[in-house]
């Protein structure tokens, strides 16, 4: 990212240094909790990039902020996508709910394999995939902040064809999409950043006079 523009990662409980904590479980502990910690940045110009499990976050939390964001980038989420007789992450045996995961893209199978380090990272997963299962947007649903919906082309989980049906509704422009699947930014992280940086450009010039 340009020097202009700070990147703040949100790290959340049950991950990385925070591996200990408890992971939330619902939309509304989750957001609760972040929305406290990004009160210090509220004065300044704000975007929001969420994707996936984080692209939901993201949305809900440019729902509930007073001052909206200048711009939300969705990647690889549409809350519609689950079809009513879908099998619920917690009616899943964790070896089947793992399968899940490695299938979409977001686990190597090495580490899949590896019971000792799944034995730590499957409850955050399983938080992760109840947050997103019980999650219902309140309406109205559309956002009163610019937004561009993203995804990967050949993504077995949130199709291209989704995508347009959720930006349709949220009346937001055509998905941008790259060459990947549910993981695809992986690939095209350098196109990703540029994509992002330029439709920041009209906030950072505006900022900065």
């Amino acid at each position: 990212m340009p020097r202009e523009i700070d990147v703040l990662p949100v790290q959340l409980p049950g991950r990385e240094e925070r591996i200990a904590e408890t992971a939330c479980r619902s939309m509304q502990a989750l957001t609760a909790e972040l929305l406290e910690a990004m009160t210090p940045c509220l004065h300044r110009p704000l975007a929001l990039f969420g994707h996936s499990f984080g692209a939901a976050v993201a949305f809900e939390l440019t729902r509930q902020l007073r001052r909206k964001p200048s711009h939300l980038f969705v990647s690889s989420w549409v809350p519609m996508h689950a079809s009513p007789g879908a099998v619920r992450s917690a009616q899943l045996t964790d070896f089947d709910f793992t399968a899940r995961i490695v299938r979409y893209g977001g686990l190597p199978e090495a580490v899949a394999n590896d019971r000792e380090m799944m034995s730590v990272l499957i409850e955050p997963m399983r938080a992760d995939f109840e947050v997103l299962e019980t999650y219902r947007p309140e309406p109205p649903v559309c956002l009163a902040c610019p937004m561009t919906l993203l995804g990967g082309e050949d993504d077995p989980v949130v199709r291209p064809e989704l995508l347009e049906r959720w930006a349709s509704h949220l009346h937001a422009p055509k998905p941008a999409l790259f060459p990947g699947g549910h993981f695809y930014l992986r690939a095209s992280l350098p196109k990703l950043v540029d994509l992002v940086v330029s439709t920041l450009r009209p906030v950072l010039h505006a900022t900065s006079h």
